[in-house]
């Protein structure tokens, strides 16, 4: 069994709350909690500073740019 969360010493009612994806519940000592069933964890997967040259495309996690015939991240068209 996995302990979810600590300090609780039992719950007498609980609802789902499937929009935030949560449990929220009711303690016996009156208090109520919730508990994130699913934590998004960001992390950085590239930093850096880039000159980006118009008219091609970037790619976000390898910061590198690539001729316009690529799918990459970013890309837009420079006026002259």
């Amino acid at each position: 069994m996995k302990k979810l969360i600590g300090g609780l010493g039992g719950a007498i009612g609980s609802r789902y709350l499937k929009n935030k994806n949560q449990l929220v519940f009711v303690e016996y000592s009156g208090f109520i909690s919730k508990l994130d069933l699913v934590q998004s964890v960001a992390s950085i997967v590239s930093k850096g500073t880039a000159v980006i040259n118009g008219t091609w495309l970037f790619d976000c996690e390898t910061g590198s740019m690539l001729a316009p015939a690529a799918t990459l991240d970013l890309w837009w068209e420079q006026m002259t």
